[in-house]
């Protein structure tokens, strides 16, 4: 099926948003529990809108709604974590969804937390957590582009990730594909 704005019509598809929605969703990503805060309150939501922008200096690309709650907590200067969860950690993933209705620091009860640089909250047993502070903010449509410079990693078990794909998480298959060996490169004489 190919789309454009201007040909899709109210049919089984519906509108051209909703299209690339589900488009969208086939990507498979890490799932992540961002979270910012600290003495005044903390907040804290599910991701999958991330990723590494720069290893010199490490750095990071985060989108967060502009809609959200949690976006008070995001300015230039401020800090944050992202804290990547593992297989076993779906139920956390939900309740940072806002599934079960909790909001706020009533999310925070589910999790070991600690704090990190700037009293942000750390989740103890991530995969991994970055910690962050933002150099850049850009609103742009729905969401705000942040670029943070990451501070400190708390690097957790080598397990396998949670990942979201298709609308729902699922497990990393334990099965690497296997990989054809490079071919010899020829040599110059």
């Amino acid at each position: 099926m190919y789309a454009q704005p201007n040909n899709i019509g109210n049919g089984e598809a519906g509108s051209f948003q909703e299209l690339f929605r589900k488009t969208m969703r086939r990507c498979a990503n890490t799932v992540a529990i961002v979270a910012a805060g600290g003495g005044h309150g903390r907040v804290g939501f599910t991701a999958t809108s991330y990723c590494c922008l720069s290893t010199t200096p490490p750095s990071i690309v985060i989108c967060i709604g502009r809609a959200t709650s949690a976006k008070s907590y995001f300015d230039v200067g401020s800090n944050f974590s992202i804290n990547v969860l593992h297989s076993a950690q779906h139920a956390l993933a939900e309740v940072f969804a806002g599934r079960n209705g909790s909001h706020g620091e009533d999310r925070f009860r589910c999790g070991h937390w600690s704090q990190g640089m700037g009293s942000v909250p750390v989740l103890s047993e991530a995969m991994f957590s970055l910690e962050c502070e933002v150099v850049h903010l850009h609103d742009c449509r729905s969401d705000s582009i942040a670029v943070a410079d990451v501070h400190g990693i708390n690097l957790g078990s080598h397990v396998a990730p949670l990942i979201y794909h298709d609308a729902e998480f699922k497990l990393l298959s334990p099965h690497p594909i296997k990989m054809r060996p490079r071919a010899a490169q020829p040599t110059k004489s």
